[in-house]
């Protein structure tokens, strides 16, 4: 067990040294083990006894034994480069955008995204692609009625291509409402209508691993959609994709907030035959309250949870409470934010695409893509979040196992610093600290190192900031 300023079965001095106090303020501390096994007894030259921490000093103790849920990644929304209201311009000849950033930017864009903060997870709404009933029929399709060009499918099609490579693993389409010939009494027709849109991306070489049925089913703007709805789509999609061979598992309800998807999700999950094809449960946070009745059902029925849309705005340090919050008290075992990019016109994204006078001019980061990459870099998909407990108010901890490394993520939420003693009892070894930090004025900055003294070390954790410490042999 990782104790961090408290006294274990072995008792440790703190230790103040130059560097450590330069530590800053919500911490990914990320420690790999001497013999591989991070529970395996600890050799004896790591550790003898000291006396206890200093009085006043905060406490911080990680339980690795203690496990919660399995972490799937980290992303974002999708939209097209070229789709018109990114920019919120459009040109009559090409019916897309009229402002695009070039091919290089676009690459840049990405890789900002994906290779450097290690986003895994795309999220994305197809256009409408069956503007006219093919038929009578829901289980013979007409594929002469569908069209799957650019923003339909294929574009996003050659878009998650170009991310896979770059370690996404999970996209999944979400639509943003349905057809308007479709309604409650024909959920069959959208069954069929899904069926023919993973046919198409299995056919263009990709399997999508989930699909959401709607997003947001209870916004007006998707048409309102009840849970008896998503039930009975579920329970005539879900032995289609069987009898196919699909793997995809589905999405419910990607709701409009926590209390709007407990409702629906009462009435899904509670249908035995509707369950066994859903693969995680969803909410966005556009209203407060409801998380904590989800988690209840979702832990009922073995299920991960999912945030899958939220922003922000102008406060960055809100998403950082919010993604801890998500994480530590609800169990979410996946965290996305609105917008990967967009324009500037527009709050919420990570990356901000800037026009001026008609023309493109560049993108720039929010802070939002920073405080995401504290998490997204060092608590990869398959850790497992473990026990972690603060004794300062204002100081919110997570932490995570994955195999032999082990990742803190703590949080000051307060305005003003905070001191930390962080003891390494029972855990590996490490010969030092790397940290990389994020504040008001600072973009996951790289800290000096700080050696470690029979692994011990304390840290300044500044108000309002978040900062990553990365053990190392």
């Amino acid at each position: 067990m990782f104790v961090f300023g408290m006294r274990t079965a072995r008792t440790f001095h703190h230790v103040r040294t130059p560097a450590a106090r330069t530590i800053g303020a919500a911490v990914a501390l990320a420690v790999a083990a001497c013999g591989g096994d991070s529970t395996a007894p600890v050799a004896a030259a790591c550790f003898a006894d000291f006396g206890a921490p200093a009085s006043g000093a905060g406490i911080v103790t990680i339980d690795p034994a203690s496990h919660f849920q399995t972490m799937q990644g980290f992303g974002t929304t999708e939209r097209l480069f070229d789709d018109p209201h990114v920019t919120e311009t459009f040109n009559q000849t090409t019916k897309r955008a009229g402002i695009i950033p070039p091919a290089a930017d676009q690459g840049k864009i990405i890789d900002a995204l994906y290779t450097q903060i290690g986003l895994t997870r795309v999220r994305f709404h197809p256009d409408l692609i069956e503007p006219v009933n093919d038929n009578a029929d829901p289980n013979v399709a007409d594929l002469s009625k569908f069209d799957f060009a650019w923003q339909k499918s294929d574009g996003h099609i050659a878009y998650i291509k170009r991310l896979i490579p770059l370690g996404v693993t999970t996209y999944f389409a979400s639509p943003i409402t349905i057809e308007p010939w479709m309604t409650t009494a024909n959920p069959a027709e959208y069954a069929e209508w899904v069926i023919v849109l993973l046919r198409h991306w299995r056919e263009q070489g990709l399997e999508m691993p989930y699909y959401s049925i709607i997003n947001e089913p209870g916004y007006v703007r998707s048409g309102i959609w009840p849970g008896t709805w998503l039930r009975d789509v579920i329970r005539i999609l879900g032995p289609r994709l069987a009898a196919e061979g699909f793997k995809t598992k589905l999405i419910v309800p990607d709701d409009w907030d926590a209390n709007q998807a407990f409702a629906r999700l009462q009435v899904i999950l509670a249908d035995a035959e509707a369950r066994k094809y859903v693969g995680a449960v969803a909410y966005h946070l556009y209203n407060p309250g409801g998380e904590a009745q989800v988690k209840q059902l979702a832990e009922q029925y073995g299920l991960p949870i999912w945030m899958t849309e939220f922003s922000t705005g102008d406060d960055w340090f809100q998403w950082a409470t919010v993604m801890q919050r998500e994480i530590a008290d609800y169990g979410a075992s996946a965290v996305d934010y609105m917008w990967g990019f967009f324009g500037d016109w527009d709050k919420a994204q990570l990356i901000r695409i800037r026009t001026n006078n008609g023309s493109y001019a560049g993108f720039d980061f929010n802070r939002q893509y920073y405080v995401t990459g504290q998490y997204s870099k060092f608590v990869r998909p398959g850790a497992i979040r473990v026990g972690a407990t603060s004794g300062e108010s204002d100081v919110k901890v997570a932490a995570f196992v994955n195999g032999a490394q082990e990742t803190v993520v703590a949080t000051n939420t307060g305005n003003s610093d905070r001191t930390l003693q962080f003891e390494l009892g029972n855990g590996p070894c490490t010969a030092r600290v790397d940290a990389i930090r994020t504040s008001e004025t600072e973009s996951m900055k790289t800290l000096p190192s700080i050696p470690l003294d029979r692994s011990r070390f304390s840290a300044t954790l500044p108000a309002k900031s978040v900062t990553t410490f990365v053990g190392r042999q």
